[in-house]
């Protein structure tokens, strides 16, 4: 995740723990994302929240380069 999304990402998430809402949450968006070297690229992501095993909230997202799609259009 860049460093420029990184504020909103931790208030999103402590948003929808404290009442429930979300504006990202079930949405696709499209995002730049961040390889390990920090060079940013654009992907599409769905993040959603679920319950692990001793209940735990988690954000697991689903994360799609579209570096390829953005090229050719």
């Amino acid at each position: 995740m860049p460093e420029r999304y990184r504020g909103a990402d931790q208030f999103g998430r402590i948003r929808c723990l404290t009442t429930g809402q979300s504006n990202v949450l079930g949405r696709r968006l499209e995002l730049a994302g961040a390889g390990p070297d920090g060079s940013e690229f654009p992907i599409e992501i769905v993040v959603w929240a679920t319950r692990e095993n001793e209940g735990e909230w988690a954000f697991p997202a689903f994360v799609h380069d579209i570096t390829e799609r953005r090229q050719a259009e």
